[in-house]
């Protein structure tokens, strides 16, 4: 009750979610074994809990469970909610792509997919869902390691051949995710392509213990897909990483890391969710002494949409947003010791500066 006294306080919206599985286990001992005698008072518990704080926008009757083929038994789920709280919406965390076509979509008065954002133009584009609302419950899931960077600058699914695996890391550039997700740009892309997706959750706020991803040797990240060789080639991966000493137990997915100091993500989603804040982050730090007179690929996430970016004085040229790009890159600044600065706009007048420089 804390926690939810404090969001009441703090006008944050907090979404309550019941079940991580139900009748189908994800693991031995999970709460699948008390699902049926158990699940409809703890629903109801919960529901008369929660539901006099005003944070509280909608209920959840399960994430990312295996029983997604029922919908049945979600409609049981999301009416016991209803009779419970008649006031909020009820949705669902669903991780397969056939929850938004097999009825089970029909149950919930918020449809919500995690990850599967190959799935949107098939669903908004689907006449069962004309009416349907829709959140994207969990996103992204970009993995990175605050302040460390890793060169060549890349792109894409994490994996043992990105730069930085071999000592654990992963390149605080913010482009790598696992199979199921997207770097932050992209999902935020989709999201403006396809106007009735009310919102995202990003998977996660902070780094926590466990799901050290990509270098996470746990079964249960098989349940994220679906496709046959997809599983195939993520079981061979667990078993390359298996035969190595993982020395990382904590996870690479938060904005913020394991003690709450902001990775330079935290930066680009600030910059896309205050639009209204004047700001500017420049990536990556500039001492690297190994590198000089090499390149040093410079992005800036800023709430403007037009930037300069000078190096001890001179400019390296203005960049500024086209749609569906939120951040502006310089990918080939050979690096000197020195002053990185950046000088933004926003429809045409001065809106944020800033400055890194070498210690």
């Amino acid at each position: 009750p804390e926690l939810l006294d404090l969001c009441d306080k703090m006008g944050f919206l907090v979404q309550v979610e019941a079940f991580d599985s139900w009748q189908t286990a994800k693991k031995e001992f999970d709460y699948s074994i008390h699902f049926d005698s158990w699940h409809i008072d703890d629903l109801k518990a919960m529901v008369m809990r929660d539901r006099n704080h005003p944070s509280v926008f909608m209920w959840s009757i399960g994430n990312e469970v295996p029983d997604q083929w029922n919908p049945e038994l979600a409609m049981s789920l999301a009416n016991t909610v209803r009779m419970t709280d008649p006031s909020r919406p009820v949705t669902a965390g669903c991780n397969w792509g056939g929850t938004g076509f097999n009825g089970f979509q029909k149950a919930l008065d918020v449809f919500g997919y995690n990850y599967n954002h190959w799935s949107y133009e098939k669903f908004f584009s689907d006449p069962a869902n004309a009416q349907l609302p829709f959140v994207a419950n969990e996103t992204s899931s970009c993995v990175s390691s605050r302040g460390e960077y890793f060169f060549p600058v890349e792109e894409g699914v994490a994996n043992d051949h990105v730069p930085g695996n071999g000592i654990f890391h992963i390149s605080s550039y913010d482009q790598h995710y696992p199979g199921w997700g997207l770097m932050p740009d992209k999902q935020f892309e989709y999201i403006e392509r396809y106007p009735r997706v009310m919102g995202e959750f990003v998977w996660t706020g902070f780094d926590y213990l466990g799901e050290p991803t990509p270098f996470n040797r746990d079964a249960t990240d098989l349940l994220n897909y679906t496709d046959s060789a997809e599983i195939a080639n993520l079981k061979k991966y667990m078993e390359r990483l298996g035969a190595q000493e993982i020395t990382s137990r904590s996870s690479f997915f938060g904005i913020n890391d394991l003690c709450g100091f902001k990775k330079d993500r935290f930066y680009l989603y600030q910059s896309k969710w205050r639009p209204d804040y004047p700001m500017a982050h420049i990536l990556p730090h500039w001492n690297w002494p190994e590198r000089v007179g090499e390149k040093v690929p410079v992005h800036v996430y800023t709430s403007g949409d037009e930037a300069e970016l000078f190096l001890n004085g001179k400019s390296l040229g203005k960049r500024k947003k086209a749609q569906y790009e939120y951040r502006l890159r310089w990918n080939d600044v050979i690096y000197e010791p020195g002053k990185l600065h950046v000088k933004v706009w926003k429809d045409g007048r001065e809106w944020a500066e800033e400055s890194v420089e070498t210690t």
